[in-house]
């Protein structure tokens, strides 16, 4: 089913080494691979707010290599497959300010793409191009840094490079498709932008292909200081502490942020119960003595998108014992756009999964062996309903 205009994850996450990517599910071990992931393969989780009344679907994905142009393509599948809230590009970067050390956590203002040039006898001539981060979602984020209690709690679950804890810093983050290792390319880009705090290889390429829809994704970016951008790199990177203390800060940042709850999550998986009972029963359930036949035509109705949602049926007799559901007839929508299933159940629960739809209701008609005394429907995402049913 193709997503459209719906958004069907509150997060889409994008990285870019194995080695990041490990850090992430590290942070958020909810991630499982979603089914059916195609060429690129696609994780999904749930994560709650800490103060437990918001929940955030998220969906992440791995770059298949390093650089702007994949990281549009992974952007690119993201976003036609799940078209996600938000997109944040999560991983390490290089530092380019003093204010920012190893093992800090940076977090995009804006984006430098620095690439573009004209080639002249005296040198390059840049012709940088800006794109900067969503205003709501930099408003949030700023407003989790800003939170010292949140920080705290973010600083606990990081990794330490030497004796100063890891802070978190905004600014602009230049971007392109090269390692800076180069003092005298670094002072060239700091000239573009005195104010860099960090460099990295694939934002400008996410950033781009998130901006040339037509409805953009909110998009951010959030990087760990690995290494200070100059020749000390290598020797840096083979001491083996910046390098994973910058990915997992990073990767931790980004669960802690979204637990923050700062952002507005999307109505997924949520439903009013109808109980109205009619008497039309589906044909092909027939008719047999003694068995019970309760059509509920529009038992579910969603308040937005159903993203991924397990309900479960069971009968009860009037001594609360349970009863046989022998068949089922599950509806999805009505009139033109209605389709329907039947079911051989013969168990004393019926359990249908619903994956990415966006109809006005779900109606059931069931033929039960006995006489039920109420109904009780369980989901994946809520407490249980019991529909009591007057006997005949």
């Amino acid at each position: 089913m193709s997503a459209g205009k719906i958004h069907w994850a509150d997060f889409g996450i994008i990285v870019a080494l194995p080695e990041e990517f490990a850090a992430l599910h590290e942070a958020i071990p909810e991630l499982k691979v979603a089914e059916d992931p195609g060429a690129r393969t696609f994780y999904s989780a749930t994560l709650t707010s800490a103060t437990g009344d918001k929940r955030y679907r998220l969906v992440a994905a791995f770059l298949h290599q390093m650089g702007p142009i994949e990281a549009a393509l992974g952007a690119r599948d993201l976003i036609e497959r799940f078209n996600p809230a938000h997109i944040i590009m999560v991983g390490i970067a290089g530092g380019m300010s003093s204010d920012v050390k190893l093992g800090d956590v940076v977090v995009s203002r804006s984006i430098l793409y620095y690439e573009q040039a004209k080639l002249t006898e005296s040198g390059p001539k840049y012709r940088p191009q800006i794109f900067p981060a969503d205003t709501r979602t930099l408003d949030r984020a700023l407003r989790f840094m800003l939170d010292p209690a949140a920080m705290e709690r973010w600083r606990r679950d990081c990794k330490w490079v030497g004796s100063d804890a890891p802070a978190a810093e905004a600014g602009t983050i230049a971007s392109g498709d090269k390692v800076l290792a180069d003092p005298a390319a670094k002072k060239a880009l700091l000239q573009l932008h005195s104010k860099l705090i960090a460099i990295d290889m694939e934002g400008a390429g996410v950033f781009a292909a998130v901006l040339a829809r037509a409805e953009p994704s909110r998009c951010l970016m959030i990087r760990g200081i690995s290494d200070s951008a100059d020749p000390s790199k290598d020797q840096t990177d083979q001491a083996g502490i910046a390098r994973p203390a910058a990915r997992t800060n990073a990767a931790r940042f980004l669960r802690h942020f979204i637990e923050h709850g700062g952002i507005a999550p999307l109505r997924f998986n949520e439903f009013r119960l109808d109980p109205t009972l009619t008497l039309k029963i589906d044909r092909r359930l027939g008719r047999q003595n003694g068995h019970a036949y309760p059509c509920f035509p529009k038992l579910l109705r969603p308040h937005g998108p159903i993203a991924d949602l397990t309900v479960t049926i069971t009968a009860e007799d009037l001594a609360g014992g349970p009863l046989t559901i022998l068949r089922a007839v599950w509806i999805e929508g009505s009139g033109e756009d209605k389709s329907s299933a039947v079911f051989d159940c013969h168990a004393p629960r019926f359990m249908h999964r619903i994956t990415e739809r966006a109809v006005p209701s779900f109606g059931l008609h069931l033929e039960i062996a006995g006489e039920p005394a109420r109904i009780r429907v369980v989901s994946s995402s809520g407490p249980p309903h019991l529909i009591e049913l007057k006997p005949r």
